[in-house]
C-alpha cells in the first residue's frame, strides 16, 4: 500500500509537469489571446452573499382590558337611615312645589351614595316635576293675564272664572294671588261705587228741594267713601251753586215778603197778593212767605 501511494505521487506530479509545459508551448505559439490569458489568469469571482430575508414582523403587543374599579362597599347603616330621611324630604319638597329645597336634599343625598336607586329615582321625578311646573306656569301666566284684562273691563264673572282655573293649577302662585287680591279690590269698590251713585242721587234731589242741609250731609258720606269721585265733587259744585242762587233767591223773597206786608198794611191786597205769588214762584216753602200769605188771607176775611 506505501508503495502504490508513492507511485501515484509521482505519476501525478509528472502530470502537472507535463500540463504545465504544454501550456507555456502553447503560450508562445499564440495559442492563447489576451481575453482567454486574462480571463485564465483573472482571480476568482468571489460570491455576493444573498440579502439576508427582512425581518419577521414584531407581534402585536397585547393590550389587556383595565380591570373593573372595585366596588365600594355600601354605606353603613347610619347613613343610610340618614339617606332615606333626606330622599323622604326631597319627594314632600317636590310635592309642594319647592323644587329647591328637593334639590338640596338630593344633593346631600347623592354625597352618600350618587348609586342607590332611591335617590335616582326622586331625582327622575324632582325634573319630571320641574318640566311639569314649568308648563304649568306658562298656562298660568296667559289665564292671569286673561283674568286681569277681564277686571280692567269690569268683568268680574268672568276674572273669577279664569282665576279659578289658574288655581286648579297652583293656588300657591303668587300671581295668581295677587290677582285674586286685585279682583276682589275692584269688586269692593265696585259696590262702593254703587254706594256712592246711591248717596249722590239722593243729595241731588236734596239741593232740588233746596234742602241745602240734607244734600251736604249725603255728600258727607259720599266723601268717606271715595272723595276723588267725579260725581261727588261734581254734585258738591252744584251745591255751592245752588247755595249761592239760594241766597240770592232768598234774598228776593225777603224783599217781596216786605213790600207785601207793606202792601197789606196799606190795605193794597192785590198789590200784596202779586208780589206773595212772585216770592212763592221763587220758594212756595219759605216760613216767611207762607206766614205772609196767611196774613194777607186773614185781612182779606170778611168780618161778621
Amino acid at each position: 500500500m506505501a508503495n502504490n501511494g508513492a507511485l501515484y505521487g509521482i505519476i501525478g506530479a509528472l502530470g502537472v509537469v507535463v500540463v504545465a509545459g504544454g501550456l507555456y508551448i502553447a503560450k508562445q505559439n499564440g495559442a492563447f489571446d489576451a481575453s482567454t490569458i486574462s480571463t485564465m489568469t483573472a482571480p476568482a469571482t468571489v460570491p455576493v452573499p444573498a440579502p439576508a430575508p427582512a425581518p419577521a414582523p414584531a407581534p402585536a403587543p397585547q393590550t389587556t382590558a383595565p380591570k373593573p374599579a372595585p366596588v365600594p362597599p355600601p354605606p353603613p347603616t347610619a347613613q343610610l337611615n340618614q339617606l332615606q330621611l333626606l330622599v323622604a324630604d326631597a319627594r314632600r319638597a317636590i310635592t309642594r312645589g319647592d323644587f329647591a329645597a328637593a334639590d338640596r336634599a338630593l344633593v346631600q343625598a347623592e354625597r352618600i351614595d350618587p348609586r342607590s336607586t332611591d335617590v335616582i329615582a326622586a331625582r327622575r321625578d324632582l325634573r319630571d316635576a320641574e318640566r311639569q311646573a314649568n308648563r304649568g306656569d306658562r298656562r298660568i301666566d296667559g289665564l292671569v293675564a286673561e283674568a286681569r284684562a277681564a277686571i280692567a273691563r269690569h268683568d268680574y264673572v268672568a276674572a273669577d272664572r279664569l282665576l279659578g282655573q289658574a288655581e286648579q293649577i297652583d293656588a300657591r302662585d303668587r300671581d295668581v294671588l295677587q290677582a285674586r287680591s286685585e279682583l276682589d279690590t275692584a269688586r269692593q269698590a265696585g259696590r262702593d261705587n254703587r254706594r256712592v251713585d246711591t248717596l249722590v242721587a239722593e243729595a241731588r234731589g236734596a239741593i232740588a228741594r233746596h234742602d241745602f242741609a240734607a244734600a251736604d250731609r249725603l255728600l258727607v258720606q259720599a266723601e268717606q267713601i271715595d272723595a276723588r269721585d267725579h260725581a261727588i265733587q261734581q254734585a258738591r259744585a252744584e251745591l255751592a251753586n245752588a247755595r249761592l242762587q239760594g241766597d240770592r233767591e232768598n234774598q228776593r223773597v225777603d224783599t217781596l215778603v216786605a213790600q207785601a206786608r207793606a202792601a197789606i198794611a196799606r190795605h193794597d191786597y192785590a198789590a200784596a197778593d202779586r208780589l206773595l205769588d212772585q216770592a212763592e214762584n221763587i220758594d212756595a216753602r219759605d216760613r216767611d212767605v207762607q206766614q205772609a200769605r196767611a196774613e194777607l188771607n186773614a185781612v182779606q176775611r170778611p168780618r161778621r
